[in-house]
């Protein structure tokens, strides 16, 4: 046969354009490429509404827009305790620099003491560097930011929480030899350098300065119950300035709002500069990029709540924030798969509500360390502990600090009759940032602990008991104790000062 006919003629070629499937083929076609073009025509549109919205809150919109002022080097306290940090001798280590396990508490032990002494005489000039660093008001950690120099800070992070490690031990050798004075300039060198920390707008930047202000609250915690004022009544103004510093966020909580508007800038330039790879999935790109900045704004009015439980309120109702956690925890937990496509551009990024915890704790912290110090003052001046914390206002405290981890209720107070190991009583301030266990150890508490009972599966934060007062631990007692006396738990209820 010459060809097959049909009754109109004969049937054009499989791949002719008078071919039904090419013509319904290019037709799909015309119909996706429309499709993807409204549709990124649409997703820009929600962008460009977020980014006016983050240029409306005064914030910038691209990585670009922020600028840095210029500080010449030697006006520049982040270059200052960078000429500190490395002026370190090597191999010459603090005792938080080595590997050494000891008792979070005094009397420390020889091994403890020999480390100390010997960093305390190979590192006079980076205390004098220290010190001269502190008094300089201006300061630039970055020249400027982008995701390929994320390091690339006047003072290095790595360097900069060794040195803290330094100034820190340094305040506790002085302490314990006498000089309480030096132990108190020294801890104000170190919460120096966290204010330099805290000028570096980047959410690392404020997690290296959250952990060397931790460094230094927990020492004040460790020197405050036995500061010599009667030796030294000379002390009680510096003192009284420490109580009034820690007691004042702002830089904190300045700090940590700056680093989330960049955080979340940082990662929409990461999310269009993914989706300038594909350009048929780069409405995608775009719709994350958006999600960045709801997460960004949620995130920075969590910060500035005065409780945590304001803060997870304001988390809870940004449902970009709620998508991502749980995005997260799916990943983390190994179930596999994220909840829908568009979150290709999800995979990575940090636990926002750990964040928020790293920053209620080191609030929670500041308070303890000044109420720490004004109890000793009292002590002082008074020659036993307050009865209650309300007894420490005006003279010692503005007012009674707030538990972060409630909306409106005061630091905790008990004093615990006969639970010294010298049948003293035992004056402690707690927060709760987690559940209400009264897991005390016969040891002094300073810093933060956990529940490491055999049988406990809390690991998060329970309530945090901190000492007021300065005693030796038993000597049967190691300073890593996995257990506490059930009688002891039982006997001699506490008077709680805390409603």
């Amino acid at each position: 046969m010459a060809g097959m006919t049909t009754a109109t003629g004969t049937r054009p070629h499989v791949l002719s354009w008078r071919s039904r499937t090419v013509r319904g083929f290019a037709l799909l076609l015309a119909l996706t490429l429309a499709t993807r073009l409204v549709w990124g025509w649409a997703c820009q549109r929600i962008l460009a509404r977020q980014l006016d919205e983050q240029r409306r809150r005064g914030w910038p919109a691209r990585l670009e827009d922020i600028q840095f002022a210029a500080v010449a080097d030697e006006q520049n306290a982040a270059v200052a305790y960078a000429n500190a940090a490395a002026a370190q001798v090597p191999g010459v280590d603090s005792p938080a620099s080595s590997i050494l396990e000891y008792p979070d508490f005094p009397p420390y032990p020889l091994a403890w003491t020999q480390l100390a002494e010997a960093s305390e005489k190979a590192h006079g000039k980076v205390f004098a560097l220290s010190r001269k660093a502190r008094a300089m008001s201006a300061v630039q950690m970055r020249t400027a930011l982008s995701i390929n120099a994320l390091m690339a800070t006047k003072l290095p992070y790595n360097a900069g929480r060794q040195l803290a490690n330094t100034l820190g031990d340094g305040a506790l050798y002085a302490h314990v030899t006498g000089d309480d004075a030096e132990a108190i300039e020294r801890i104000e060198d170190v919460l120096g350098e966290a204010r330099v920390m805290r000028a570096d707008p980047t959410l690392i930047g404020q997690l290296v300065a959250t952990g060397i202000e931790a460094l230094a609250v927990y020492r004040i915690q460790v020197i405050a119950p036995g500061l010599r004022f009667t030796q030294r009544p000379e002390l009680r103004q510096p003192v009284k300035r420490l109580i009034a510093e820690l007691l004042d966020e702002r830089l904190a909580v300045d700090g940590m709002r700056q680093s989330l508007i960049v955080e979340g800038i940082w990662t929409q330039d990461l999310r269009l500069g993914m989706g300038k790879q594909t350009w048929a999935i780069r409405p995608l790109a775009a719709l994350a990029a958006a999600r960045d900045g709801r997460r960004a704004a949620a995130l920075v009015e969590a910060v500035e709540q005065p409780s945590k439980p304001a803060a997870v309120r304001v988390m809870e109702q940004e449902p970009a924030l709620r998508e991502f956690n749980l995005n997260l925890q799916r990943i983390l937990q190994s179930q596999g798969g994220l909840t829908r496509p568009s979150r290709w551009f999800e995979a990575g990024g940090l636990g926002y509500d750990r964040i928020v915890e790293t920053h209620m704790r080191i609030l929670s912290d500041r308070r303890v360390a000044a109420v720490s110090l004004a109890a000793n003052l009292y002590r002082t001046d008074r020659g036993d502990s307050p009865a209650r914390l309300e007894d420490l206002v005006p003279k010692y405290l503005p007012a009674v600090p707030k538990d972060p981890y409630y909306d409106d209720r005061a630091l905790g107070y008990a004093i615990f009759p006969d639970r010294r190991p010298d049948g003293a009583a035992r004056p402690m301030v707690w927060f709760d940032c987690g559940p209400v266990t009264d897991y005390i150890l016969p040891e002094p508490m300073f810093g933060f602990h956990i529940d490491n009972r055999p049988g406990k599966t809390n690991r998060d934060g329970i309530r945090q008991y901190r000492d007021l007062s300065r005693f030796a631990a038993p000597a049967t007692t190691a300073p890593s104790s996995q257990a506490v006396d059930d009688q002891d738990e039982k006997a001699d209820a506490p008077r709680d000062d805390a409603q």
